[in-house]
This record gives C-alpha cells, structure tokens and sequence, in this order.
C-alpha cells in the first residue's frame, strides 16, 4: 500500500472492464482523482472527478472505460490522486492489462421443448461468440448420453449489456431426467462461463370424459324437473282464475 497524509491506498486492479482502486482515510477528507487508459504511451481515454469525499471507513472506487477496446491488445490502467488541502500532494499508479472479451451467464431456463441463457457483458472488448446448449439423458448411475446440441450466435456485447438466448431442441424431450449444460464460448474459442442443470420430464395424464348426447338429453337434473312442474302449475291456475 501508498499512503500520503490523510489517505492510503490500499489496492489498485486495472483490466477490460474498467478499474478498481481500495481507498482506506486516515480522516475525512476530500480529495481529486484522475484516471486515464494508456495504449502504450498514448491516451486513449480519461477523465477527472474532482472533491471525491470520503469518511473513515475503508471504500472502492470503480469506473468502466467508456470507449471500446481490442481483443488480446496491451493497455494500461493509471489512476493520479491529488490532495490540495493542508498542502498540495499527489500519487498515481499504473497497472497493466491484455484486454481480453468477457461476459457471464446470469439466468438459465430449461423444459422438455428447449432451454434458453441470459449473458451479461464485462468487458469493452466486443464479444461477438456463441452460446452452446448440450442436453444429455440419464442412462443409470452417473451417467448420460448426449442426445442434441446447439449452437446460436450471440449479438454484439459490452459492458452493460445483456441478451437472452433462446435454443429448441430437435425433438421434445421424453419422459425422463436430463442434464442440461449451456456454455459461453469467447471470440478466440475458449469457454469464459459454464452452468449445469438437471430436466426431469414427466408425461401428464389427461382425464377426458365422453358423454353422448342422448345421454345429455335423457339425463335431466332432479331440481329443473321440479322446476318445470311448478311453472306448469302457475299457468295452470293463473287460467283457472280468468276462467271463474
């Protein structure tokens, strides 16, 4: 760790998502701090936010790039911090990073028809790979068969971003359990997020009741029976009295 009057810093990771600096204050104190990204000695991006305030307790301090960045290129990460106040002094700290694609798989679902995955962006360096869906029977034991694999192209990503993927399966799956593995595959072919789920399939039963439409007719319901005797009895008197 650095330290200058009044603040420490405790740790400071650049990589293609952005920054991260740990900033412990020895009291409150207010101070200004410049970040910057480096392609060799040139600057690419960067930026200043002034009077950054802070107590007592420990804090991290993160910020994205904002401008998007190529995949397997060296860059370097540079934070500057300035204190004006009881007097002027700064320090800074360079950390260098290979840009590398990234995203995450945040939300999977899965049923007997198909299975779909929702991936997050975490890099600035454009993804631009695929998702692989693998659906396996249970045989017995440990193990199982592979029975259908996709593979669908995801949109362009950054950080930020987010797209769900959807994949069908061939053929609905029968009754039975299966393992569902949905991988992310990145620009240069490598898996960056992997996960696991199991399908139990069930067949559903339908009760279906037939009834003929004599039976509809000869089948009357007691009460509407009675029903009917009771209004044939009403008119029956209602005429009765016109007639007397």
């Amino acid at each position: 760790s650095k330290t200058i009057p009044r603040i420490k810093v405790d740790d400071f990771i650049a990589n293609s998502q952005g920054f991260s600096i740990m900033i412990t204050p020895v009291e409150a104190v207010l101070f200004d701090m410049e970040y910057m990204l480096l392609d060799g000695n040139e600057v690419v991006y960067s930026k200043t936010e002034k009077k950054i305030g802070l107590h007592t307790t420990p804090q991290e301090i993160s910020k994205n790039w904002n401008i998007v960045l190529s995949n397997n290129k060296e860059y370097s990460g540079r934070v500057k911090i300035k204190l004006s106040k009881p007097f002027s002094a700064s320090m800074a700290f360079t950390e260098p990073f290979v840009a590398k694609d990234d995203v995450m798989i945040s939300e999977t679902y899965e049923d007997n028809i198909g299975a779909s995955a929702t991936i997050e962006g975490k890099s600035q360096v454009p993804y631009e790979g695929f998702v692989r869906f693998k659906v396996l029977k249970h045989i017995e034991g440990t193990e199982y068969q592979l029975i259908d694999e996709k593979e669908v192209k995801s949109p362009v990503l950054l950080v930020g971003d987010d797209e769900t993927i959807e994949a069908i399966w061939d053929q609905r799956l029968e009754e039975g359990r299966y393992k569902l593995i949905v991988e992310v595959v990145g620009n240069d072919g490598d898996i960056l997020d992997r996960r696991e789920r199991i399908i139990e399939t069930k067949v559903k039963s339908v009760n279906t009741t037939n009834i003929t439409s004599d039976q509809n007719i000869n089948k009357e319901s007691p009460w509407i029976s009675g029903l009917s005797a009771l209004i044939i009895l009403a008119v029956t008197y209602r005429v009765m009295r016109k007639i007397h």
